[in-house]
């Protein structure tokens, strides 16, 4: 933000429930908020009242098509920490699986409201799946300004290496 890179827009895919840092740091711009997990609606209402935001309650990956989506508990206590997408619905345990439900995955590139956006902050947290992400962004990764990817020491070097190979 200090370096003088231009950012017009956040761009949060996977945003759960909030993404402090992001509103923290960019109040005054619009945040296109990407999150599937319907668990969490509540909540990213009141976490961005106060900010200009646009929610869209949809997956994002290389693909248009509908899958279920997993919530997942890792401590096993019922409190949702993690999602995933199945190609099968899972049984829901209450305590390790909180919900199962069809969700509509779609391609960033395909969603009409973004096209042409420009100078934005990207930040892709989708719990193993960015690449995908990544891949249904066609060109319009290189319209960011800024991408922030979820990533270890051991997928970092090919999630780098995917977004430079798309002309970031």
């Amino acid at each position: 933000k200090h370096s003088g890179v231009p950012v017009s827009a956040i761009v949060d895919i996977g945003v759960e429930r909030e993404t402090r840092e992001l509103i923290e740091e960019f109040p005054d711009l619009h945040h296109y908020l990407f999150e599937p997990v319907s668990l969490y609606r509540d909540e990213i209402a009141r976490n961005y009242a106060q900010i200009s935001h646009t929610l869209y309650p949809v997956a994002l990956s290389d693909q248009t098509t509908t899958l279920y989506c997993v919530v997942r508990a890792l401590k096993k206590d019922g409190r949702p920490t993690h999602a995933r997408l199945s190609s099968a619905p899972i049984t829901v345990d209450g305590t390790n699986i909180v919900s199962c439900s069809e969700v509509n995955v779609t391609r960033f590139d395909a969603i009409e409201s973004l096209k042409g956006i420009e100078d934005f902050l990207l930040k892709v947290d989708v719990d193993g799946t960015e690449l995908n992400v990544l891949g249904g962004m066609s060109d319009s990764i290189q319209t960011a300004s800024v991408v922030m990817i979820e990533a270890t020491y051991l997928n970092l070097p090919e999630r780098a290496t995917f977004v430079a190979s798309k002309g970031f």
